[in-house]
């Protein structure tokens, strides 16, 4: 059996490796206190194949959003993952941009629970979802 790849972590979370995230053209809008908006502009390339965005963008989405609102006011020497993620698709969106708008709802001493919706172009909520992240310092992980 292959040995574990060493977990290495950024003390920067704004040059971290998000790779992911920046490749399918998510962008961080804000990121305070508790609240969080990114956004993206939506190509072909998130398309599935009955031409709506594929249901994997909006967890990205969701799942990013969270995460930075989880984040703000967060040492650096802490990390963390998502252990739950639920996403509600709501409305069908074929061109245009996405903005998602998180916030977070519970601040255990390891769990960390959040929520976000994602509107359309024209303010309409077409997805909402809800995470929870476990949070250690970084030399618990």
């Amino acid at each position: 059996m292959d040995s574990p790849v060493p977990l290495t972590l950024s003390t920067n979370r704004d040059e971290g490796p998000q790779t992911f995230r920046k490749s399918i053209g998510i962008q961080v809008d804000y990121a305070e206190s508790g609240t969080a908006q990114l956004s993206m502009e939506v190509d072909n390339f998130h398309l599935q194949s009955l031409g709506s965005v594929h249901g994997g963008v909006y967890a990205t989405l969701i799942d990013s959003a969270i995460a930075h609102a989880v984040w703000t006011g967060h040492a650096d020497s802490q990390a963390g993952m998502t252990t739950e993620l639920m996403v509600n698709f709501l409305k069908r969106v074929t061109q245009g941009s996405l903005q998602a708008l998180a916030r977070v709802g519970h601040l255990g001493q390891h769990l960390k629970i959040g929520s976000c919706d994602v509107f359309d172009d024209s303010g309409k909520r077409v997805a909402m979802g809800k995470a929870t992240f476990y949070v250690a310092t970084t030399s618990g992980v």
